[in-house]
């Protein structure tokens, strides 16, 4: 960035202290583990490079092996950030001190503010917010997770993150939704750049955190999670902008009655009607998804499905069976075309699979197929040949394979053939891996699940799935190409 973003430090900080540790909860085997003694531990654990001031009244000794210091204003430098872990009603006089002390952003972990819908739990919020606004600090939350994981600063909430950063930022009101999709994600070969939870957003709101990520060079795809957000218009104009730039994916929780009333016991959010998120969504293009499966889904499809589709058009090979008559009805549903193969492609099919029982027309349709990797690979080829197909669908069951050499020799070809990408067309994929037996075969398939995606061919677990995220992907690209012919 050509200069620096006024969120930098939130998400770089230099400098930490974390008020609120406490001494009931020491862990013998790792010393302060409760309260914001939690945070200082995962920092220390993913190796934060910055220096950690503990604050507390009345501690002595080390904490962590860090110097405790009674306040705020005792602290020798200025600090980037604080977390503070104390009772809701404490809150106030802890960021009065910050205030005082320069801090220039604040995480607030301590839950009993507006989320209770209690007169004083939303009045206490409104105070939190103008001593923020006055002395100009930046506040997370309050009730949330703060800054959960940012592996190029070394920030993590929790142990099992590993410190490799990604182009996946994801910003969410939910604090346990974001440790799900981040140990989601990463199975699903998704590495992230920034995720934080941003609770009931008494200060920054979700619009600041999508600011950030739009300019953020290491984020390439952003994702959210939302109950509500302050400004709408503001939120608007910032998504279609950023959206024609970096794929925006929201998750929006509370669109119905029932769900609209549990985002307000959970964060105070004023969720808004379904068909106004159904504009909202209209109008800015933003990829919309309704769980953390689909979130996930639809990121790993944007980073992975190289190239982008040029239209809606797919050719879908199957191994047999009434899956054929399903994936079309999918396909339909989710506004993916399904051609007829043109009658070259038909007669090239039929020179090296067996005609009967199967079916040429799109789906291509044979159990036999799935039983001879060559078949397989050729049969990605002709598809893809074919000037009427934009995208390429396979399911396979790797369990028909005879033989890990099998499974090897497709992942080789198909590999290869992804890479060069001769058509210019891209290829998604199901892989069935349960018939999969011994540890040859299994350690070929293995293989092949991680070679695929990293040669842009992105690997699902269920056909709906497949279509869902590819056809979203679509429909975005295809608002894109519009956007820039305005």
């Amino acid at each position: 960035m050509s200069t620096e973003h006024r969120l930098e430090r939130l998400f770089n900080p230099k400098t930490m202290a974390v008020v609120g540790i406490s001494l009931k909860g020491k862990d013998p085997a790792s010393g302060w583990a409760a309260g914001g003694g939690q945070y200082i531990r995962e920092y220390q654990r993913l190796g934060y490079e910055g220096h950690i001031y503990p604050i507390h009244l009345t501690a002595t000794d080390d904490i962590l092996g860090l110097k405790p210091y009674k306040s705020l204003l005792d602290v020798p430098e200025p600090i980037d950030f604080c977390v503070i872990c104390v009772p809701p009603k404490a809150v106030p006089d802890v960021l009065e001190d910050c205030a005082k002390a320069g801090v220039k952003f604040a995480h607030i972990f301590s839950a009993g503010f507006s989320e209770t819908g209690e007169p004083e739990g939303i009045e206490l919020e409104k105070k939190v917010a103008e001593i923020a606004k006055k002395g100009n600090i930046g506040v997370v939350g309050p009730n949330c997770n703060g800054l959960a994981y940012v592996p190029s600063a070394k920030i993590s909430m929790w142990p099992i993150l590993p410190p490799r950063s990604g182009p996946v930022a994801y910003l969410s009101q939910s604090g346990v939704n974001c440790f799900q999709f981040i140990t989601y994600g990463l199975g699903q070969g998704l590495l992230f750049s920034k995720v934080v939870s941003y609770g009931n957003a008494a200060v920054l709101d979700a619009t600041d955190y999508l600011d950030y990520y739009a300019q953020d060079p290491e984020t390439k795809v952003i994702c959210a999670y939302i109950e509500g957000v302050k400004d709408g218009k503001r939120f608007t104009q910032l998504v279609k902008e950023t959206n024609k730039k970096k794929p925006v994916v929201i998750w929006k929780g509370g669109v119905t009655s029932v769900g609209a009333r549990a985002a307000s016991s959970h964060t105070g959010a004023l969720a808004g009607s379904e068909e106004v998120w159904d504009a909202f969504f209209k109008q800015t293009g933003a990829i919309r998804v309704s769980s953390l499966e689909e979130l996930a889904d639809v990121a790993m499809t944007l980073l992975y499905l190289k190239p982008r589709p040029r239209g809606n058009r797919v050719g879908v090979m199957l191994g047999g069976g009434g899956y054929s008559v399903q994936t079309a009805d999918l396909c339909t549903k989710e506004g993916l075309e399904l051609p007829i193969f043109s009658e070259e492609t038909q007669k090239e099919l039929k020179s090296f699979i067996a005609v009967t029982g199967a079916g040429f027309k799109n789906p291509l349709d044979s159990e036999p197929m799935a039983e001879h990797s060559e078949q397989i690979f050729g049969a990605i080829k002709t598809l893809s040949a074919d000037p009427s197909i934009d995208t390429v669908i396979m399911s396979t069951e790797l369990g028909f394979l005879r033989g890990a050499e099998k499974v090897k020799e497709l992942t080789e070809n198909l590999t290869q053939f992804a890479q060069d990408n001769p058509y210019k067309k891209p290829i998604a994929a199901i892989m069935d891996s349960a018939m999969a037996r011994g540890d040859e075969m299994k350690e070929a398939v293995s293989a092949l699940k991680k070679a695929l995606p990293r040669a842009a061919v992105p690997l699902y677990r269920t056909m709906a799935r497949l279509v869902r995220a590819v056809a979203k992907v679509t429909e975005y690209y295809r608002f894109c190409a519009e956007a820039k012919e305005e």
